[in-house]
């Protein structure tokens, strides 16, 4: 799953690790990837494309979201 997001260009091949940290939560089927990493993770053009990906290869999509958003959901429970 990290070479296909690689290959397919949706996260930069110097940045291999992000594409490991995706790929081990789509594997491991969670529903939210947390990540500081706005530059290649927490985006709306990367959320798409890796979504798309999981689709496209019978995974469940996951929610890339920042620690922020997780504290906001948290405060409106």
């Amino acid at each position: 799953m990290a070479e296909l997001l690689l290959t397919e260009g949706m996260i930069p091949t110097k940045f291999r690790d992000d594409a490991r940290h995706i790929a081990v939560a789509i594997l491991h089927n969670l529903d939210v990837l947390v990540s500081w990493n706005y530059r290649h993770m927490v985006n709306i053009r990367t959320k798409k494309m890796v979504n798309s990906l999981c689709i496209r290869y019978g995974y469940k999509p996951i929610d890339i979201v920042s620690p922020e958003e997780v504290i906001e959901y948290e405060e409106m429970e």
